[in-house]
């Protein structure tokens, strides 16, 4: 069965081997121990573009399959000496091949919240070139620190479109739950821009997109919720989060902030796992961030 993961990489340049070196191994790990299938994988709170090459090894280490990756330009950072800096999310996801193939990405870009809607700015979207990494440098100068949008990638799974994407949340100087809240039109709109884009190509079934099923992972710097909606939304998005006898699992020291976001509810309640052991303080070995990486086991009900 297909799994997606997310981790927060805690302001990842690439430029200190030993981190690299954790997370290699701390993904390493999770492939020796469960064997999963990873058709898509989230890393946010990156830092450098020219990180993609090491991302690209993290991905290979968590599931080799994992051959294809964009870096997108998503906002700034906000944490500490690195406030201000140009923050990006990198999206790896198994192609398959032409026998078999699995994950088959047409676009993939940004969407920003606006004071009064959805803002874009160019180029929003893009159509992936064939080759193994590609950078989408959005030109965010005007965004302030701490403002971040949704990073995503659609295409087809399994013959149906979907939409992969993953949010870094603002923290300290926004409305955190106004922001989570605004993920539902976000997502919506990018569906909207797919199908626009596909119109335009010429595509035949150019609506596709407009009802693609929708997975979101990442740090929404929330307790897990399900996004509220307002009159008129015609997309729900339900929160899928880890849990135990006493609630939901901390995927930071104190906080269950690390969650997933389905548009089919269907998709089983309690199907999300946290490696605990790629946080640290949880282990002695391969844990680089102050995030738990989590993963979202795709199991319909029924």
């Amino acid at each position: 069965m297909p799994h997606i993961l997310h981790h927060n990489l805690q302001n990842y340049t690439g430029r200190n081997g030993a981190r690299t070196a954790e997370f290699t191994e701390a993904y390493d790990h999770i492939q020796a121990s469960w064997g999963r299938h990873f058709i898509v994988a989230g890393f946010t709170e990156v830092l450098r573009e020219d990180a993609n090459a090491n991302l690209a090894g993290l991905a290979n280490a968590l599931d080799p399959r994992l051959r294809r990756l964009v870096l997108i330009e998503v906002g700034q950072n906000v944490g500490g000496q690195r406030r201000g800096r140009t923050e990006y999310i990198g999206i790896a996801w198994d192609p398959g091949d032409a026998d078999d193939p699995r994950v088959s990405v047409d676009y993939a870009g940004i969407v920003m919240p606006g004071g009064f809607g959805i803002h874009y700015w160019e180029p929003n979207l893009r159509e992936l070139a064939e080759q193994p990494a590609e950078i989408i440098e959005i030109g965010l100068t005007a965004t302030a620190v701490d403002f971040r949008g949704l990073s995503y990638i659609g295409g087809t799974y399994a013959g149906r479109p979907y939409l992969f994407g993953f949010m870094h949340n603002v923290f300290t100087t926004g409305n955190r739950s106004v922001n989570y809240t605004t993920v539902v039109a976000m997502a919506d709109s990018a569906r909207s821009a797919m199908a626009e884009a596909d119109r335009r190509r010429g595509v035949q079934d150019h609506r596709r997109y407009l009802n693609a099923e929708i997975i979101i992972g990442g740090d929404f710097n929330v307790d897990p919720r399900n996004p509220t909606t307002v009159r008129g939304d015609r997309l729900m998005l339900y929160e899928r989060h880890a849990e135990d006898r006493f609630g939901p699992i901390n995927t930071t020291r104190s906080n269950p902030y690390d969650f997933f976001l389905v548009s089919n509810a269907d998709v089983l309640p309690n199907s999300v796992d946290v490696y605990r052991f790629t946080r640290r303080g949880e282990s002695e070995t391969g844990a680089a961030s102050d995030h738990a990486a989590t993963s979202l086991d795709y199991v319909i009900a029924g």
